[in-house]
Parts: C-alpha cells; sequence; structure tokens
C-alpha cells in the first residue's frame, strides 16, 4: 500500500531503522485520520482530551512496532491502536464522570481479549465475519462501529436514511452476534 508516495513497506523499514523519524512519518502521514478517529470516538469530551487520546496511540503504536509485519497494513493496524486507546480513554473519562451519557459505546459484545493467543483467533474471527458481509453494509458497519460516524452523517455520504442505516446496523449486530457465537467465540 501507498500513502504520499512511500509505501508502507518502507515505512515499516523506516521505523525499524530510525524509530523518531519513523513515527515523525507516520503522525505526517496519518497524524490526520487517526485524530479524526479519536475525535468521532470521543465526541462531547474536550480538545484535550482528543489530544491526549491521539497522542496516547502513536505512543502505543510505538510500543508495539515489534509485533507489526509487513504483511499487516500499517495503516489498518493503526487505526486499530487508535480505536482501541480511543476506548480506553473514553472508559476512564466515563468512569471519571458517571453523570455522561453517550450512544452506543460497543456492540454489546464482550471478547475474551486477556491473552494474546485468544485475542489473535477472536480477531481472526471477527475480520473474516465482516468480510463475509456485502460490501454496503460492511461499509457502514465499519464507518459506525470502526470509525465511530453519526448514522446521519453515514446517511447522507451513502445516499441513504438515517433509518435504513439504523436497520442495517441493527440486523447486521445480530448477524454478527450469531455467526461469532457459531464459530466458538464466548459472547
Amino acid at each position: 500500500m501507498q500513502k504520499n508516495g512511500i509505501k508502507e513497506e518502507a515505512l515499516l523499514e523506516l521505523l525499524r531503522a530510525s524509530p523518531q523519524e519513523g513515527l515523525r512519518e507516520i503522525i505526517r502521514i496519518y497524524g490526520g485520520t487517526v485524530k479524526s478517529l479519536c475525535t468521532n470516538v470521543l465526541s462531547g469530551f474536550s480538545e484535550a482530551d482528543i489530544e491526549e487520546a491521539t497522542a496516547d496511540c502513536f505512543v502505543a503504536f510505538w510500543q508495539s512496532l515489534n509485533r507489526i509485519t509487513v504483511k499487516v497494513s500499517l495503516k489498518s493496524y493503526l487505526l486499530g491502536v487508535a480505536r482501541n486507546c480511543a476506548l480506553d480513554k473514553m472508559k476512564k473519562l466515563i468512569k471519571h464522570k458517571q453523570s455522561i451519557t453517550y450512544e452506543e459505546l460497543e456492540l454489546g459484545i464482550e471478547l475474551d481479549m486477556s491473552d494474546m493467543v485468544s485475542q489473535n483467533i477472536n480477531t481472526q474471527i471477527v475480520q473474516e465475519t465482516l468480510s463475509s458481509m456485502p460490501s454496503l453494509e460492511r461499509e457502514i458497519f465499519l464507518r459506525r462501529y470502526y470509525r465511530y460516524e453519526k448514522i446521519k452523517s453515514i446517511a447522507s455520504q451513502m445516499n441513504l436514511e438515517a433509518k435504513q442505516v439504523e436497520n442495517k446496523l441493527y440486523r447486521y449486530k445480530a448477524k454478527l452476534r450469531k455467526a461469532l457465537m457459531e464459530r466458538g467465540v464466548i459472547l
């Protein structure tokens, strides 16, 4: 994959050879996307909280550098790290401010991610299940639950009614939950 003329394999080599320079380049290329994801997840929280979550994402990414392989898209990996960091930040903020309400924090699916083996197996099952979705539903699902875009925004960008988006999300959450249970993931 290529972004701004730099192949991800080259970025990975740069990260390993010169971590500071590589991280600077990763931030230059993907910083806006990571901040956008953190902004979506932490909608309603302060700009300082969003900035802190964004910074935490890049720190966590850098700390996990030795686990990244060429087979994995750096952007996808980074956005996964960003999503987890933003959710962790949200949970800490909510724990601190119990009076704040939020809509649809997660899918309502609790996966056992306590050890690396179960994490890899569960991640693979979720990815396979998502890749089996029809492209329209998968796009809606990923926009909502991985990029935390608002339903109205998804609807307008995809020329759908908000109610159609909500219905598709509801049906596919149920299908995903069933598929996960059939594949051995304990919910």
